[in-house]
């Protein structure tokens, strides 16, 4: 990748990560909850084209070989359903809500109709293409597996690391107090290890995780309004 291309990566995901987990508090005192979470998503979105920008070359590579080679395609279901139930489970064993899904569900419940299709479109489209690339790309791929290869370990204990690492990273972003911990409520996003999963499968083909995400958010937001 070009210089210029990873500059504008790294750019565009420091610029998600900020406004995902501070810019919204910073906003709350000086803005109604309704506009503060409005030019939250907004920003997100110009940071997900960024970011989509930069990795152009990657994504029409995943894409080609999807069309050239479609028998994976059939991991796409699986891994929704399996998604799907490993969160009913895991929300049986860890019935204590997390502050991010509380927040999320209480912007959705006090918004506009602009703003729930603002919401809409962030949780099921923007957000899972970002955050694929923060921990599949960027951290599974880029960061742990060129780390770990270079100590010349085995394939398979490059791959089973590196999903465990990329994971723990995954899990831990959604932590947004010390209560998620204490109510053991980051347990209830254990399933985000099947991204991790999917990726490698697929080697490394960043679309798979994209929509299996996608999917899984998209019924997510449906179970909100029911």
């Amino acid at each position: 990748m070009q210089r210029s291309r990873v500059q504008q990566l790294i750019g565009s995901l420091v610029i998600y990560f900020i406004s995902a987990e501070f810019l919204y508090s910073w906003l709350r005192p000086i803005m109604s909850q309704n506009l503060a979470s409005d030019s939250v998503v907004l920003l997100e979105y110009l940071s997900c084209a960024v970011a989509l920008f930069a990795i152009t070359d990657s994504m029409v590579m995943d894409l080609d070989a999807i069309s050239k080679n479609r028998h994976k395609l059939w991991l796409i279901p699986l891994f929704v359903i399996l998604d799907f139930v490993i969160q009913m489970i895991l929300q049986n064993i860890f019935t204590a809500q997390s502050g991010n899904q509380g927040h999320v569900e209480s912007v959705l419940h006090n918004n506009s109709i602009l703003g729930i299709v603002l919401m809409f479109i962030m949780i099921v489209i923007v957000g899972p293409i970002m955050e694929e690339i923060i921990f599949q790309y960027f951290f599974q791929k880029t960061i742990f597996k060129g780390l770990l290869q270079r100590l010349k370990l085995n394939k398979l204990t490059v791959s089973i690391i590196s999903i465990i690492l990329a994971t723990v990273m995954f899990m831990l972003y959604h932590v947004t107090s010390v209560s998620d911990f204490t109510s053991l409520a980051i347990f209830t996003y254990s399933d985000l290890i099947l991204f991790a999963i999917i990726y490698e499968l697929t080697d490394d083909n960043l679309v798979y995780p994209i929509v299996v995400h996608s999917i899984g958010n998209l019924i997510g937001f449906i179970f909100v309004f029911i």
